[in-house]
């Protein structure tokens, strides 16, 4: 059975994991947002005045950054993703050596006082 500080760590392992994914999902509908944004003012259509490669230049850098802010989060997410599994399994191994070595001391009790 787990102790209490375990779950309550566990607890907050889990919310931290809920808080970045629902991070993640409300930067795509803002990006979805924004595009639809562009789309309603007419970004994408192009006027008979301005030549058709300026106003497109502008729209792709936007699109551009904005698509790069995005790749960058999804990267970080994987990051804190990587790092929490990590951090997971380097305190189960430390508890499995703690084990380990508590059990080898006390053989080695056992074996000095039975000589």
């Amino acid at each position: 059975m787990s102790t209490p500080s375990k779950r309550i760590r566990e607890a907050w392992r889990w919310l931290g994991e809920v808080w970045l994914w629902l991070a993640a999902i409300a930067l795509l509908v803002a990006y979805g947002g924004f595009l639809f944004f562009l789309q309603q003012i007419g970004a994408f259509k192009f006027p008979a005045e301005e030549p058709a490669a300026e106003v497109l230049a502008a729209v792709v850098g936007v699109l551009g950054g904005a698509f790069a802010a995005i790749l960058t989060f999804f990267g970080v997410l994987l990051k804190h993703s990587v790092d929490e599994r990590n951090l997971a399994l380097k305190q189960e191994a430390e508890g499995r050596l703690k084990l380990e070595t508590s059990q080898e001391i006390r053989c080695f009790d056992e074996c000095r006082r039975h000589q």
